[in-house]
């Protein structure tokens, strides 16, 4: 605590003591806090008596905003509003990449450029230079390992502790990974069992899929197996509706064409 309160005032910022308590209860195992958690810390804590605008940081403040998760979820989201709307976006995806999510732990041997390059929309220098801002020791968010292959270094989280303000910032693009994730386990197997058209992909569904592969690369085979088959049964569903929509406006034309011309023979005739 007295590591914090030093870096907190050479920051202008004071910390309650009580505030500075339940921080690391929330951060300590086994009684002990880590140095990452002691920069991170400090680091969110700052951000937050900024943000309140505030020079003594209390507890009832850091309660307000969430705890430790809401204060790391703050802290999160300022440093990626630096960036374009857009790019965010693409860097919250990138950092659900350095998590395993099913065992809720971060990758330990981290993801290297090219991996991460390959998972983003932006160009690899750009991404090069924004991971390494987001690696800097006045930000912390990611640890750079650099690695015996030169210009691809390594990228991790430098503690588990981001994770659940990580997800809770990709709500959305977790919702949408968790119902492909479904799709996967119900339909496509489905399908696979029985072989029936019925159990393929259509509207909102096959939508969230023709999305989520076009943002994602390195799809799994029975996925864009089951997306391509959904795909063409949809396209042949819609070409058997046009022809019989195109037979149907014949038969139309043609009976309206034959009453037109019943109608103009009756004319004629009582003209005579």
């Amino acid at each position: 605590m007295e590591v914090m309160a030093t870096l907190g005032a050479a920051a202008g910022i004071n910390f309650e003591r009580e505030l500075l308590e339940a921080f690391v209860r929330s951060a300590s195992v086994e009684g002990l806090i880590s140095p990452v958690d002691v920069a991170i810390g400090t680091l969110v804590l700052v951000n937050l008596a900024e943000r309140t605008n505030t020079q003594t940081l209390r507890l009832g403040d850091y309660k307000f905003a969430g705890g430790s998760t809401g204060v790391l979820a703050t802290y999160l989201q300022d440093c990626l509003a630096l960036y374009p709307d857009l790019w965010r976006q693409e860097l919250l995806k990138l950092l659900l990449e350095l998590i395993d999510l099913e065992r809720d732990q971060r990758v330990p041997e981290g993801r290297t450029l090219s991996f991460l390059t390959g998972k983003s929309m932006l160009p690899r220098s750009r991404l090069f230079t924004i991971l390494n801002e987001l690696a800097a020791p006045q930000v912390c968010l990611l640890e750079r390992i650099d690695s015996a292959v030169e210009g691809d270094p390594h990228y991790r989280l430098p503690h588990e502790r981001l994770i659940p303000a990580i997800r809770l910032l990709s709500g959305s693009i977790l919702a949408q990974a968790d119902r492909v994730r479904l799709i996967l386990d119900t339909g496509y197997r489905t399908w696979m069992r029985f072989n029936n058209p019925k159990y393929l992909l259509s509207g909102s569904d096959l939508r969230l899929m023709r999305n989520y592969i076009a943002n994602t690369t390195g799809n799994v085979p029975e996925l864009t197996s089951y997306f391509r088959s959904s795909v063409r049964h949809q396209n042949y569903r819609l070409a058997k509706f046009a022809g019989g929509a195109f037979c149907v406006g014949i038969d139309f034309t043609f009976d309206a064409q034959s009453r037109l011309a019943r109608r103009a023979n009756r004319k004629s005739l009582a003209c005579r």
